[in-house]
């Protein structure tokens, strides 16, 4: 025990008195752990750590989505009342819910706020599994003459009240009693959203059975989430969806170009869970990282492993003397270990450290292509993950570093004068090694190569227009009630907005160039396709 204690001992001391071997190993090993050590975290927080706050147990997306071109789908589950449709069609064996985040204004005690709107079928948060922390249920008979509030708008704009019977917000012009408070939802991926989704949240709900009383509203938004929760062997198959559509098409769609056009595009139905329809294309992402990352740190313990294997090679009288007094293999090799198990751990420190400013930084790193980014921390898991890799790293270098023994030589090495640096008895594994590197950079260098250029063509395909000094001029409607009332085809014609907005596009003319006059530039994230009937065209 005490040789091993020395070892340690000697460890410690050789970070000190062999800063060309220690430096390397500490900054490269502990900087690239750092980078896995952050990718693993965040694999553990979108894959498998269970979401906040939505109870994932049998709970899943249905989604069906109509083709308009290559690579540009918009999903027809948009109105509610089609959700009606698909609950009353496929029976009541399972709970449906239907939601559509969005970014808007409340004022509350004449102060504004931006929040997220929440629009949803009544029961939704209770299919989620989001907790109800204060008033009544989505479910309650007066749901749709007032809105429930998140955690976080409730404990920052009405401190937490318990008594709810005198709060009031103003919403889109209109005032609504706040009738209860739900948990913060945070596990929202939806395109109608911009940037992260708020902690201050309004929930509106809407009776799904009601809904069947009104006509299909014809409308295609990005954003709703059509979401289920029941046994998966009864959820509906792609087919009976696409059978569903087609049927609910005939029925409801009583516009006859409307109906052509629906029935025209190519349709396509799947479901999933929750979780995979929350974390989207990030999965993909976070594998990619993932591979990168166990490459990267492959590719520096190669490089390194080749320091050590000269370091210990010019270290041959020792071993030597080591040997001739009865030390076997095995025990140099745990001397080894012992000895460079300081260097490893100030690796892993480095690593963990370093893990933690980096995950800090994700949001600056990231943007918006990973959701939960607040949950991810470096926890009791990720030491263990350091320590383990460390570990497993040090035995490996403690192995392949007295692979090459050969006791004749070492005696020789023994009887002889002992001048000079003794060069490196056999170079196989070392150039194994090289190759091996140079293979694992050819590999990565190849796949960014093939992920730069298709982000490139997919950012800067062709659009079938140019946009050469092109400007955007927007004037927005600071009275919500009047911009609410303008929606409608009938009311928008001939309006004053209307006018005014032709008066602009004149004054632009004026300056040369083509005026575009549109409600919707083509190039934002969220699409709305309206067809309003109208019998004199």
């Amino acid at each position: 025990m005490k040789l091993y204690i020395n070892a340690f001992k000697q460890g410690i001391a050789r970070i000190f008195t062999l800063p060309r071997l220690s430096l390397p190993l500490i900054s490269t090993l502990g900087l690239t752990l750092a980078a896995v050590l952050t990718v693993v975290a965040v694999a553990n927080t979108l894959l498998f750590k269970p979401l906040p706050d939505v109870d994932e147990n049998n709970l899943h997306n249905v989604d069906l989505q109509l083709a308009f071109q290559k690579g540009f789908d918009v999903p027809f589950l948009s109105d509610l009342r089609r959700i009606a449709s698909m609950q009353e069609y496929f029976g009541e064996q399972l709970d449906w819910a239907y939601f559509s985040p969005r970014n808007t204004n409340v004022s509350i005690v004449n102060s504004e706020l931006e929040v997220t709107m929440i629009n949803a079928s009544m029961g939704t948060p209770e299919v989620l599994g989001l907790t109800l922390l204060s008033g009544a249920s989505s479910k309650a008979d007066n749901a749709e003459e007032g809105v429930w509030i998140s955690k976080g708008l409730w404990q920052s704009s009405f401190a937490s009240v318990t008594d709810l019977s005198n709060t009031r917000l103003r919403l889109e012009g209109n005032e609504y009693p706040v009738l209860g408070v739900y948990d913060n939802f945070k596990s929202i991926n939806s395109p109608s959203l911009r940037g992260d989704v708020a902690s201050n949240q309004v929930w509106r709900f809407r009776s799904l059975e009601n809904s069947l009383a009104s006509p299909d509203s014809l409308n295609l938004n990005l954003g709703p989430l059509t979401v289920v929760r029941g046994p998966e062997s009864a959820l509906p198959k792609a087919d009976e969806i696409v059978q569903w559509f087609s049927d609910y098409v005939d029925e409801a769609i009583t516009v006859d170009g409307a109906r052509e056009f629906f029935k025209s595009k190519q349709v396509t139905a799947h479901t999933s869970t929750y979780r995979d329809a929350f974390i989207g294309d990030s999965e993909q992402l976070v594998f990619v990282l993932i591979i990168a990352m166990i490459s990267l740190l492959v590719m520096a313990c190669l490089n390194l492993l080749n320091m050590f294997i000269a370091h210990y090679q010019s270290r041959n009288k020792e071993f030597a003397i080591q040997i001739c007094m009865g030390a076997s293999l095995s025990k140099l090799r745990a001397l080894i270990f012992v000895e460079n198990l300081p260097m490893f751990l100030m690796a892993s420190l480095l690593g963990l450290i370093s893990a933690g400013w980096l995950i800090e930084a994700l949001p600056i790193l990231a943007g918006d292509n990973l959701p939960l980014l607040d949950q991810i921390s470096v926890n009791m898991g990720s030491v263990f993950i350091a320590l383990a890799f460390i570990i497993l790293i040090n035995i490996v270098f403690a192995a392949v570093a007295l692979l090459y023994v050969d006791k004749t030589a070492l005696t020789e090495s023994l009887n002889s004068s002992g001048k000079g640096t003794p060069a490196q008895q056999k170079q196989t594994v070392s150039k194994l090694l090289m190759v091996v590197q140079l293979s694992l950079a050819c590999v990565l260098l190849t796949t960014a190569s093939v992920s730069v250029k298709d982000s490139y063509n997919n950012a800067y395909r062709s659009l079938g227009y140019n946009m050469l000094n092109a400007y955007e001029v927007s004037m927005p409607v600071t009275d919500e009630t009047w911009q609410a009332s303008l929606e409608e085809y009938e009311t928008y014609q001939g309006s004053e907005w209307q006018q005014l907005r032709s008066e602009m596009v004149e004054r632009l003319s004026t300056l040369g160039g083509d005026i575009f006059d549109i409600n919707a530039l083509p190039l934002t994230n969220n699409v709305s396709i309206s067809v309003f009937p109208d019998s004199e065209t």
